[in-house]
Formats: structure tokens, C-alpha cells, sequence
């Protein structure tokens, strides 16, 4: 063998054995989304952080940092978030909690097993809201030993045990499990951790996409479900350049009763949008720029308008003292990032204002508009 030809022998062993092994493909369980940096994703040795919308495959471990959650959309058609300080591992058929604390909303798909306290406890759910925290000497492996506190806020879900321990749990229940043993208790009163997030009660219709909801009621009528308001004139404003996208919306809500009254506003931005601007005003007069604040309790009362984000995309706010045959008119501004399509003549992008196209607008839900425009 010539003095080439053992070099170029040599250099293919080099690089055959300088090359890392690819990670074995596996089938891909549930989509994982961040609310900040801290959230990674570890499977087969390998750690990556998540910073976008993405798919895990099967056996696949989600960790969060310190004032990070992630939330996941299981192909069983369950929700799933977990809490900042949490691991938890996704499997085909649900998932393994090793440390931390998760909510599972399981109401709408199918049953979903959560198993906890280094396996001796498995939780099945289906049409039910849960809540599971480990407790005890966890240490976020697949290792670890210890107990869990599941609550069922919603639904039901059975419980199995060591020991042939287990049991059925009812909304309004909690479980003690430790030491090979569950105890089931009534639970006088839920700390939502989630800060709004989860919704023990039936799952609501999303909103219209992009269009707001102003619903009112007298203030003295508490207990009262609210009747929307008219949408006198909605005018929509688009000025796109290169990649991005800003949106400017001005709603006008009319108060046909004859009495003062509060209301409620409602709205849920496209998907990967960022609220910008926030104001309230009258239809005769300008608009003053308002509060976007996280989701407190007792904003009633507060001097100025305050809208706080409720999860999903959707905001919320209280707007008080909306007097009787008179207007309210709500400004939002927002912007986002276009996406790139493939076409024949190059890249394109496109912009789409979401009008209505959900489960509310399909049963008749979706509010009408007197007058509409967009620029």
C-alpha cells in the first residue's frame, strides 16, 4: 500500500470516528412551548434548550429553570403545565412527574396516565382537571423516591397504589400519597398556583380570534351573567415591513340599556403576537393609554383601566361606569413576526387578521359588527 493511500485510509478513520453518533429517532409524543428562557428539553444524554414552539419525541425530559414554565399539547389531547422547578418526563401515553408540581387538563381527548412518587403511584384521567405535586426526597430523576398531593379541580381520575392500594377521586378531592400509601380528602380550598391558568369549571369556547368582547352588567347585579355589548364600529389598521407586522384595532362599543353599567373586556390575539399598546376612551373624545398588568385579584375600583393577560393568547380587563345610551371605544396595538412560504417566484409572506374562525363562531357565538374596515 503506497504512503497516499494510507493516508487517505487513515483520514477516513478519523473522521468516522470523530463524527458524533445521531440520537435514535423515536416517535414524537406532545409539543412543548416556553414562557422564557429556562426551559429545556434532555433526551438520550442530550440537552437542548427550547426557544420556539416545537414537537419531543417519546421519553423525552422537560425541565424548568427558575421563573419558567413550559406548557405542553400531548397527542392525547391533553394540556399540560408545568410549574418553574419541574421535571417531568412524556411518554405516548402520558407523562412521569420526578420533581416539581403540573397541571393536567385532560377534558378533552384521550385518557392520559401521570405517574408520580418514582412510579408507585399512577394516575389515570380523562374529562378531568388535575393538579400533581411531588413531594418528599424527589430528586428529579428517574430515581427518585417520595410522595405526590394530586387535587382533582375538575372531572375524575382514578388512583392506583402500591399494595393494591387505590381509589377514585372526585372534583373537590385531594390525595395524600407517601410511603406506599394514599389517603383521599376533601379539599375546602384550592391555592391556584397556575395564577388564573387553569379553569377547574367547564371549559369556555375560545373568544373570536382577534376580535374583542365588551360584556356588561350593573354593578349591583352579581351572580348575573353579562349580555355583550353592540360593536358600533371596528376598524382595523396594517402596516407591514419586511418580516413584521403591526396591527392597530379601534373598537366602539354602544351600551343600549338604559342604566349604567360595567363590563368586561375580552380578546385573544393571534398566535406568537406581543401587545404593544393598551387604551380606553370615549367615541367624542381621545383615548388615554391604560395599565397591562399581570393577573391580580380586586382590580375593582381601580382608577384606571387595567387589562391582564388570562393565558392562551387572551387578555382581559374591567372597564367601570359606562353610562347608559353612551359609547366606550377600546385601542389595541400589537405586532408580529410573518412567517416565510415557499413559492415558486420566491419567498412569500403572509398576513392573516383573524376574525371569528373558532368553535364560538361556528355555534353563533361570535359577535357582530355594525361597521368594518381595515387599511
Amino acid at each position: 500500500m503506497s504512503g497516499r493511500t494510507r493516508s487517505y485510509v487513515l483520514g477516513l478513520l478519523i473522521l468516522s470516528t470523530g463524527c458524533p453518533q445521531p440520537t435514535a429517532t423515536a416517535p414524537t409524543v406532545a409539543t412543548v412551548a416556553r414562557s422564557r428562557d429556562g426551559v429545556v428539553t434532555v433526551r438520550a444524554g442530550r440537552t437542548e434548550p427550547v426557544f420556539a414552539e416545537r414537537r419531543i419525541e417519546d421519553g423525552t425530559e422537560v425541565r424548568t429553570g427558575p421563573g419558567a414554565r413550559a406548557q405542553l399539547f400531548t397527542d392525547t389531547g391533553a394540556w399540560v403545565l408545568l410549574d418553574q422547578g419541574t421535571t417531568a418526563a412524556f411518554h405516548e401515553d402520558g407523562l412521569e412527574l420526578y420533581s416539581g408540581r403540573a397541571w393536567v387538563d385532560a377534558r378533552g381527548g384521550d385518557p392520559i396516565k401521570v405517574v408520580a412518587a418514582g412510579k408507585e403511584l399512577t394516575l389515570t384521567a380523562q374529562g378531568a382537571g388535575l393538579s400533581i405535586t411531588a413531594t418528599g426526597t424527589a430528586t428529579g430523576t428517574a430515581d427518585g423516591k417520595g410522595g405526590a398531593t394530586v387535587y382533582c379541580a375538575a372531572g375524575q381520575a382514578t388512583w392506583q397504589g402500591q399494595n393494591k392500594s387505590g381509589g377514585r377521586l372526585e372534583s373537590g378531592l385531594s390525595l395524600l400519597y407517601g410511603n406506599g400509601q394514599g389517603k383521599e380528602t376533601a379539599q375546602a380550598l384550592w391555592d391556584d398556583w397556575t395564577l388564573g391558568l387553569a379553569e377547574p369549571g367547564p371549559l369556555r369556547p375560545l373568544e373570536a380570534g382577534g376580535v374583542g368582547q365588551l360584556s356588561a352588567r350593573r354593578g349591583d347585579e352579581i351572580g348575573s351573567a353579562r349580555t355583550p355589548l353592540i360593536v358600533r364600529r371596528h376598524e382595523v389598521r396594517v402596516h407591514i415591513a419586511g418580516d413584521m407586522a403591526e396591527t392597530e384595532v379601534d373598537q366602539t362599543f354602544f351600551n343600549p340599556r338604559s342604566e349604567t353599567v360595567d363590563g368586561v373586556y375580552t380578546v385573544r390575539l393571534p398566535e406568537a403576537a406581543i401587545l404593544g399598546d393598551f387604551a380606553v376612551g370615549e367615541e367624542d373624545g381621545g383615548t388615554t393609554s391604560a395599565a397591562v398588568l399581570p393577573r391580580t385579584t380586586g382590580s375593582a375600583g381601580q382608577s384606571q383601566a387595567q387589562l391582564e393577560w388570562a393565558g392562551a393568547g387572551r387578555y382581559r380587563g374591567l372597564l367601570t361606569g359606562i353610562a347608559a345610551g353612551k359609547t366606550r371605544v377600546i385601542h389595541l396595538r400589537y405586532v408580529e413576526w410573518l412567517a416565510h412560504q415557499a413559492h415558486p417566484e420566491g419567498a412569500r409572506r403572509r398576513y392573516l387578521y383573524p376574525m371569528g374562525q373558532t368553535a364560538a363562531a361556528t355555534a353563533g357565538d361570535a359577535p357582530n359588527l355594525g361597521e368594518f374596515s381595515l387599511e
